[in-house]
């Protein structure tokens, strides 16, 4: 889908502008940077109807089986559609699909349109990257710091520049704990801010033309811009999106905005509010919360 419509990518002097066809045709780019290419006249259809969608301005839907190359058949059209200062979000469901669109799928489109600047990056939510401040207070709390799983996590810590619990080879059952969250989280106010994880991630997608995500964070950005009233929201302003897996759209959203509350949750806010307000708070009051909350459930 468009928000607004484009103006076309530079492109090279060298040679003639990449169109449709000639990118997927029979003897297009695409046949030349892969031997085992086959030729899909669906693919050059679907890839057609969304570059035509693109220059109107109006939005597209597409509705394609396995392997037609879908998305190859909206990467290409949506990076001849990135002018300057324009940027696009790519949205999916799965994680499958993310890993297949920054490990394979984008680095074959800068392959085939070289003469485009592509700057592509995967924006994660909050709760996929370490908190420091979360994980200095854990440290210091024996349930954690005597576990041999936490000593690893500290060991990766010291060591990884992105934070992402992805990089961990191993689950460990606490993260949600050391993971950055809006109920902790003081944004400018703590001392960590320049140096986030989260943060960090942020500011690169600033820097960056086309930005993958999946549905909840999508959703998620949406309503921050609403309720914002700056109309910022958690992503960077983009002018085209592309809702992959569109037919999961519905279940992502209903699972983004139920709230559930299970026997373990509201012990964990309590704890939570104990380290962020300190002194500042009745402590007295958590202790209330987890009676009723061990009341109820019984």
């Amino acid at each position: 889908m468009a928000r607004r419509p484009a103006s076309a990518g530079s492109q090279s002097s060298a040679g003639p502008p990449a169109t449709i066809e000639g990118v997927f045709g029979v003897e297009g780019r695409l046949s030349h940077l892969f031997s085992n290419f086959e030729y899909r006249p669906q693919q050059v259809e679907a890839a057609q109807a969304i570059a035509d969608a693109l220059e109107a301005g109006r939005k597209c839907i597409v509705e394609a089986g396995t392997g037609v190359g879908k998305s190859l058949a909206y990467l290409v059209p949506v990076a001849l559609s990135l002018g300057p200062d324009h940027r696009a979000v790519i949205s999916t469901y799965t994680i499958n699909l993310q890993e297949q669109l920054i490990k394979q799928d984008i680095p074959a489109l800068t392959a085939l349109l070289p003469e485009v600047s592509i700057k592509a990056c995967l924006v994660k939510g909050k709760g996929n990257y370490l908190c420091k401040q979360d994980l200095d207070v854990a440290s210091g709390d024996l349930f954690h710091s005597a576990e041999p799983l936490f000593r690893r996590i500290s060991s990766w810590a010291r060591r990884t520049r992105t934070g992402d619990r992805a990089e961990l080879s191993f689950d460990y059952p606490h993260w949600n704990e050391i993971a950055c969250n809006n109920d902790t989280c003081r944004v400018r106010d703590c001392h960590y801010f320049d140096t986030c994880f989260y943060y960090q991630a942020r500011r690169r997608a600033n820097a960056c033309n086309l930005i993958v995500v999946n549905h909840a964070l999508l959703l998620t950005d949406l309503i921050a811009r609403g309720s914002s009233e700056t109309g910022e929201g958690i992503l960077p302003p983009y002018d085209v999106l592309v809702v992959d897996e569109a037919h999961h759209l519905e279940d992502a959203a209903t699972s983004t905005f139920d709230m559930a509350l299970g026997s373990w949750e509201l012990p964990v806010l309590a704890d939570r509010m104990r380290r962020a307000a300190g002194a500042a708070m009745d402590m007295r009051l958590c202790d209330q919360i987890e009676d009723l909350n061990a009341a109820f459930f019984r």
